[in-house]
């Protein structure tokens, strides 16, 4: 995304108004707005975000946080409460912060490394489960879907 409006190239019209609603009311919002951005996926909406900020089930947060090199819950919750805030049950919004290298990870980066530890330790896990089977035994309830 180069340009603030490029993904309008990207979408259907109609979807393309129902995005410009969303982005104008956090852009007008009281609270003094918030800039969402689009990533486009088959001529429609893959997701919408707020850059720096991720919202993360409160059961991998400690996961997310330890990928994205951020400081652990716990630091977070007692030193800097307005970066986990909570959203909705069991969901909470993340303000990223720098990485002890400096750097501050994208929204699109960090979802990337999530994506990409979490998918690999899907692998290790599936991996377990098929040479477990192979042996004859039977892992219930052992799913991959999902877990962290």
């Amino acid at each position: 995304m180069t340009e603030p409006d490029s993904w309008r190239n990207d979408v259907e019209p109609w979807v393309a108004d129902e995005v410009e609603y969303v982005i104008g009311a956090f852009r007008d919002s009281p609270d003094g707005g918030t800039e969402i951005r689009l990533a486009t996926a088959d001529r429609g909406v893959g997701f919408m975000y707020a850059e720096g900020q991720l919202l993360v089930r409160e059961e991998y947060l400690g996961r997310v946080l330890e990928i994205l090199q951020q400081p652990a819950e716990a630091d977070l919750r007692r030193d800097e409460p307005d970066r986990v805030q909570r959203v909705i049950a069991d969901v909470v919004l993340l303000t990223l912060g720098q990485t002890p290298g400096g750097e501050r990870p994208t929204v699109i980066s960090a979802l990337s490394e999530v994506d990409r530890q979490l998918r690999r330790g899907n692998r290790d896990a599936e991996s377990r489960h098929y040479r477990c089977r192979g042996r004859g035994e039977h892992l219930s309830g052992h799913g991959t879907s999902g877990s962290v």
